[in-house]
Parts: structure tokens; sequence; C-alpha cells
């Protein structure tokens, strides 16, 4: 705007010379039409030369004027030089803020990446053990219930009752079940099927009337092959026995009593005979 100003004020200054020079030479031409007119015959030509230049002093003036302009603009335009040496100064500020902005959001971005990268690889480690954990928890929870095997069961006789003799092995069924976890015990058959690899402990006992002829025992077997006898042989009076075992055991593995070839045993609701077994640890 300051700059608008400077050329508007400068060509006034032009228009005002011009101006001058236009009334200079009117009032040259209308003198000279009045010497014309009137008495025009002692005038020579340098005279009205004379009469029509501008004076020395308008010249002076104009350029004063001339000059005066020329130093305002001169100094306004060193203002505007300045105002823009700031200006661009600013903007070199602006640009290295910029760009050091720039520099630390990238930096700050690319470690937020790494963060993300990495809270993902924890987040994929802390699944996976998640999954590896409830797999685990699944195992012992299933080992823990295949841990829980136990029986123990009795003959069910709720009177005085003989069994035996046979001339063979005969299963002996404990059919009055005292307890039976797991459920490995089959009471309608008198056998036990081992649910997992492991050890067990078997026990079993034997009870019947004392003879001369007959004996009183019975064996453990183990898919169909002699472990351990408990026998006793009396003429008279009440007879008994017991034994037990540990063994390690395959996943099927049946394990039953019977009563030996020639015996016999007695039982009541005493429960006299029984027959027991439990999983010490797995294998």
């Amino acid at each position: 705007m300051k700059i608008v100003a400077v050329l508007f004020l400068l060509c006034c200054g032009w228009s005002g010379i011009n101006g001058d020079n236009n009334l200079s030479e009117n009032d040259i031409n209308h003198e000279g039409l009045h010497n014309r007119n009137g008495n025009t015959g002692n005038q020579t030509p340098e005279d009205r030369f004379e009469e029509a230049t501008p004076s020395s002093s308008t010249k002076c003036i104009c350029q004063a004027d001339i000059h005066a302009v020329l130093r305002e603009m001169s100094a306004v335009l060193a203002e505007q030089r300045v105002e823009l040496r700031n200006t661009m100064t600013d903007l070199e500020k602006l640009r290295t803020t910029y760009e050091a902005q720039s520099v630390h959001l990238n930096a700050a971005m690319e470690e937020l990446k790494q963060e993300n990268k990495e809270q993902a690889a924890q987040l994929r480690a802390m699944k996976a053990w998640s999954n590896s954990t409830e797999m685990k928890v699944t195992d012992l929870e299933r080992e823990n219930r295949e841990r829980k095997v136990a029986f123990s069961a009795a003959i069910l006789e709720s009177d005085h009752k003989n069994t035996g003799p046979f001339n063979t092995g005969v299963t002996l069924v404990y059919r009055h079940v005292f307890t039976n976890i797991g459920n490995a015990y089959n009471p309608s058959t008198g056998i036990f099927t081992a649910p997992v690899r492991g050890v067990y402990q078997f026990d079993f006992k034997v009870y019947g009337p004392g003879s001369s002829r007959n004996p009183s025992g019975v064996t453990l077997q183990r898919n169909g092959q002699h472990v351990l006898i408990a026998y006793v042989h009396q003429t008279a009076g009440s007879v008994h026995s017991s034994n037990g075992v540990s063994q390690l055991l395959e996943v099927g593995d049946a394990v039953y009593v019977q009563l030996y070839p020639g015996a016999w045993i007695h039982d009541n609701g005493n429960h006299y005979n029984t027959f027991s077994g439990h999983l010490l640890f797995p294998m």
C-alpha cells in the first residue's frame, strides 16, 4: 500500500509538471495573440521563446519534488526489504521447526510401530501360553479324574450261604459295592478294568468253614493269568486268609478273583469275603 501511495504521488508530480507546461504554452499563445492583435512589431522570435520557456525556479521546484518522492520510495523499499528479510527469517524458522517436528513425529511413529510389534508378539506369546496352559489344565483334570480310581466290594449274601466247591476256577462276583470311584469295577461280572496305565494296589480276603475235605481259597487273576493266592485249610472251625499285591497295568488289563478249584467259601450279611483295589499313580 505504501508503494502504491508513492507511485500515486509521483504520477501527480508529473501531472503537475505537464500542467504547468500547458498553462505556460497557453499563456504564451494568449500573449502572442495579444501582441499580434496589438503591437507586436517590436518583439523578436528570441523574445517570444523566452516568454514561452519555463523559468529555472519552476524546474528546481519540480526536480526537488521528484527527489523527495524518490527518497520516500527508497525508504519504503528499504523498509519492505527489512520486512521481507524478517518474513524470510520467520519462514526459515518455521521450516526448521516443522522439519524438527517431522523428524520427532517420524521417530515417535517408528517407536510406536515397534512397540505395537512387541506388544503383538507378547500377545501371541501370551495366547500360546494360555492355550498351552489350558491344554495342561485339561490334561491335569483328565489325569486327576483318571487318578481317582478306587473300588471295594463284597459277596452279596444276606443269609448264611456257602459258595463252592467247583472242579474248575470260577470268577467270584462281588455285588455288594462299597465304593466304585471311576467306575472301573463292574459289579455284574466281578472284573476290574484298568482305565489308565499305572500302578494299582489290590487286596482280597477269604473266609470259609473248616473241613477235612475242602479248603477255603481264592486266586487273583490278571488277563487269565494267575498272580497270587489266599488259601487256608483246617478240619474244623472258621478259617480266613488274605493277600494283596501292587501291579503295573496297561489300559484295558482285567483283574478279578476266582474261587480255587475244590475250595469253598462262606459269607453272610457281615461280608467276610471282599475284593478291593485302587490306583497308586499313573505311569
